[in-house]
Protein backbone atom coordinates (compact mmCIF):
# COMPACT_ATOMS: atom_id res chain seq x y z
CA UNK A 1 0.00 0.00 0.00
CA UNK A 2 1.22 3.10 -0.83
CA UNK A 3 1.48 6.03 2.12
CA UNK A 4 -2.00 7.75 2.97
CA UNK A 5 -3.94 4.78 1.86
CA UNK A 6 -7.91 5.50 2.51
CA UNK A 7 -10.52 2.81 2.32
CA UNK A 8 -14.14 3.73 3.13
CA UNK A 9 -16.92 1.93 3.15
CA UNK A 10 -14.76 -1.98 2.58
CA UNK A 11 -14.72 -5.21 3.38
CA UNK A 12 -12.02 -6.98 4.14
CA UNK A 13 -12.51 -10.90 4.66
CA UNK A 14 -10.26 -14.03 5.02
CA UNK A 15 -12.34 -17.29 3.80
CA UNK A 16 -9.93 -19.32 3.65
CA UNK A 17 -11.53 -20.71 6.55
CA UNK A 18 -9.66 -22.41 9.65
CA UNK A 19 -6.40 -23.50 7.82
CA UNK A 20 -3.87 -22.11 9.88
CA UNK A 21 -2.44 -18.69 9.31
CA UNK A 22 -3.81 -16.11 6.79
CA UNK A 23 -5.24 -13.01 7.13
CA UNK A 24 -7.76 -10.39 4.99
CA UNK A 25 -5.10 -7.50 5.16
CA UNK A 26 -1.54 -6.74 6.14
CA UNK A 27 -0.98 -3.15 6.63
CA UNK A 28 2.24 -1.43 6.06
CA UNK A 29 1.35 2.10 5.13
CA UNK A 30 2.16 5.07 7.05
CA UNK A 31 -0.95 7.37 8.03
CA UNK A 32 -3.49 4.37 6.70
CA UNK A 33 -7.17 5.41 7.26
CA UNK A 34 -10.22 2.91 7.05
CA UNK A 35 -13.05 4.16 7.73
CA UNK A 36 -16.84 2.08 8.45
CA UNK A 37 -14.53 -0.51 6.98
CA UNK A 38 -15.38 -4.38 7.93
CA UNK A 39 -12.46 -6.89 9.21
CA UNK A 40 -13.44 -10.66 8.54
CA UNK A 41 -11.44 -13.87 9.17
CA UNK A 42 -11.32 -17.17 11.25
CA UNK A 43 -8.72 -16.35 13.18
CA UNK A 44 -5.57 -13.66 11.68
CA UNK A 45 -7.99 -11.19 9.97
CA UNK A 46 -6.04 -7.98 10.43
CA UNK A 47 -1.73 -7.87 10.67
CA UNK A 48 -0.87 -4.50 11.36
CA UNK A 49 2.30 -4.75 10.90
CA UNK A 50 4.02 -1.19 11.16
CA UNK A 51 3.88 2.41 11.02
CA UNK A 52 0.70 5.28 11.85
CA UNK A 53 -2.67 3.76 11.00
CA UNK A 54 -6.19 4.99 12.12
CA UNK A 55 -9.24 2.93 11.90
CA UNK A 56 -13.04 4.27 12.63
CA UNK A 57 -16.08 3.08 12.36
CA UNK A 58 -17.96 6.74 11.87
CA UNK A 59 -16.61 9.34 10.02
CA UNK A 60 -13.55 10.06 13.23
CA UNK A 61 -15.87 13.25 14.63
CA UNK A 62 -17.90 13.54 17.58
CA UNK A 63 -20.13 16.47 17.77
CA UNK A 64 -17.75 19.33 19.27
CA UNK A 65 -20.25 19.79 22.39
CA UNK A 66 -19.37 16.00 22.71
CA UNK A 67 -15.90 16.12 22.72
CA UNK A 68 -15.73 17.42 26.57
CA UNK A 69 -18.14 13.99 27.82
CA UNK A 70 -15.23 12.12 28.98
CA UNK A 71 -15.44 8.69 29.72
CA UNK A 72 -11.84 8.52 31.30
CA UNK A 73 -12.60 8.61 35.33
CA UNK A 74 -15.27 5.89 35.18
CA UNK A 75 -13.46 3.68 33.20
CA UNK A 76 -9.95 4.30 34.90
CA UNK A 77 -12.20 3.55 38.01
CA UNK A 78 -12.94 0.32 37.15
CA UNK A 79 -9.83 -0.42 36.02
CA UNK A 80 -8.72 0.36 39.75
CA UNK A 81 -11.43 -1.66 41.49
CA UNK A 82 -11.00 -4.87 39.40
CA UNK A 83 -9.61 -7.90 41.16
CA UNK A 84 -6.38 -9.79 39.43
CA UNK A 85 -6.91 -12.09 37.09
CA UNK A 86 -9.61 -10.29 35.73
CA UNK A 87 -11.13 -8.00 33.32
CA UNK A 88 -13.43 -4.58 32.94
CA UNK A 89 -15.37 -5.06 29.56
CA UNK A 90 -16.26 -2.33 27.55
CA UNK A 91 -19.58 -3.58 26.05
CA UNK A 92 -21.56 -2.47 23.37
CA UNK A 93 -25.02 -1.37 24.69
CA UNK A 94 -25.76 -0.19 20.84
CA UNK A 95 -23.77 -1.11 17.52
CA UNK A 96 -20.94 1.71 17.39
CA UNK A 97 -20.94 2.65 21.09
CA UNK A 98 -17.82 5.06 22.02
CA UNK A 99 -15.77 5.76 25.21
CA UNK A 100 -14.21 9.26 25.12
CA UNK A 101 -11.33 8.70 26.93
CA UNK A 102 -7.77 10.93 27.69
CA UNK A 103 -4.92 9.30 29.32
CA UNK A 104 -5.42 6.23 31.38
CA UNK A 105 -3.14 3.33 33.27
CA UNK A 106 -3.74 -0.98 33.58
CA UNK A 107 -2.80 -1.65 36.47
CA UNK A 108 -1.02 -5.40 37.44
CA UNK A 109 -3.19 -8.25 37.00
CA UNK A 110 -6.02 -6.86 34.63
CA UNK A 111 -7.31 -6.86 31.02
CA UNK A 112 -9.36 -3.90 29.45
CA UNK A 113 -11.37 -5.82 27.10
CA UNK A 114 -13.14 -3.55 23.98
CA UNK A 115 -15.82 -5.56 22.36
CA UNK A 116 -17.19 -5.72 19.06
CA UNK A 117 -18.86 -2.52 17.75
CA UNK A 118 -17.02 -0.55 20.40
CA UNK A 119 -14.39 2.10 20.07
CA UNK A 120 -11.82 4.05 22.34
CA UNK A 121 -11.40 6.63 21.21
CA UNK A 122 -8.59 9.50 22.44
CA UNK A 123 -9.52 13.19 23.19
CA UNK A 124 -8.03 15.17 20.96
CA UNK A 125 -7.08 17.36 23.74
CA UNK A 126 -3.66 17.74 24.39
CA UNK A 127 -3.72 19.23 27.88
CA UNK A 128 -5.03 16.30 29.25
CA UNK A 129 -1.89 14.59 28.21
CA UNK A 130 0.11 17.02 29.47
CA UNK A 131 3.17 15.93 31.59
CA UNK A 132 4.01 19.16 32.77
CA UNK A 133 1.23 22.20 32.12
CA UNK A 134 1.40 23.11 28.77
CA UNK A 135 4.40 20.26 27.81
CA UNK A 136 1.89 18.10 25.33
CA UNK A 137 1.28 18.96 21.79
CA UNK A 138 4.29 20.91 21.70
CA UNK A 139 7.67 20.50 19.20
CA UNK A 140 10.78 21.82 21.52
CA UNK A 141 14.19 20.53 22.84
CA UNK A 142 12.41 19.62 26.57
CA UNK A 143 12.26 16.25 27.31
CA UNK A 144 8.94 14.26 25.99
CA UNK A 145 5.59 16.01 27.22
CA UNK A 146 2.86 13.58 26.83
CA UNK A 147 1.12 10.84 28.41
CA UNK A 148 0.00 7.89 26.72
CA UNK A 149 -3.53 6.92 26.22
CA UNK A 150 -3.41 3.87 27.61
CA UNK A 151 -0.17 2.93 29.95
CA UNK A 152 0.65 -0.29 30.97
CA UNK A 153 3.93 -0.16 33.10
CA UNK A 154 5.34 -2.29 35.91
CA UNK A 155 2.27 -3.95 35.39
CA UNK A 156 3.07 -8.23 34.95
CA UNK A 157 0.24 -9.46 33.30
CA UNK A 158 -1.75 -6.64 32.39
CA UNK A 159 -3.22 -6.00 29.08
CA UNK A 160 -5.59 -4.24 26.44
CA UNK A 161 -7.54 -6.27 23.80
CA UNK A 162 -10.25 -5.48 21.03
CA UNK A 163 -12.49 -7.28 18.47
CA UNK A 164 -13.64 -3.66 18.60
CA UNK A 165 -10.85 -0.81 17.94
CA UNK A 166 -8.66 1.56 20.06
CA UNK A 167 -8.49 4.79 17.81
CA UNK A 168 -5.63 7.47 18.83
CA UNK A 169 -7.15 9.80 16.21
CA UNK A 170 -3.64 10.51 14.75
CA UNK A 171 -5.32 12.46 11.50
CA UNK A 172 -7.64 14.82 13.66
CA UNK A 173 -6.82 17.72 14.87
CA UNK A 174 -6.35 19.34 18.44
CA UNK A 175 -8.92 20.81 20.37
CA UNK A 176 -8.38 23.52 19.71
CA UNK A 177 -5.74 24.14 16.84
CA UNK A 178 -5.09 23.42 13.00
CA UNK A 179 -2.31 20.44 13.44
CA UNK A 180 -2.80 16.63 14.08
CA UNK A 181 -0.89 14.47 15.88
CA UNK A 182 0.73 12.97 12.84
CA UNK A 183 1.66 16.61 11.58
CA UNK A 184 3.36 17.45 15.33
CA UNK A 185 5.31 13.99 14.52
CA UNK A 186 6.69 14.90 11.15
CA UNK A 187 7.88 18.32 12.49
CA UNK A 188 9.24 17.00 15.63
CA UNK A 189 11.11 14.21 12.88
CA UNK A 190 12.53 17.61 10.91
CA UNK A 191 14.23 18.70 14.45
CA UNK A 192 13.08 18.98 18.12
CA UNK A 193 10.77 16.72 20.22
CA UNK A 194 7.11 16.29 20.44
Amino acid sequence: MPPKFEADNVTFENAAGNTGQAVAITVRSDRSVFKHCRFLGDKDTLFADYDRQHYTNSDGKLDPADESKLDTMRVQKALDDCARGQAVELAAKASGEVFLVGPGRIPSGVTLLIDRNVTLLASRDPRLYDLHPGSCGLVNEKPEGCQPVILITDAPHAAAMDDGAIDGRGGETFLPGDITWWGLADKARAGGRQ
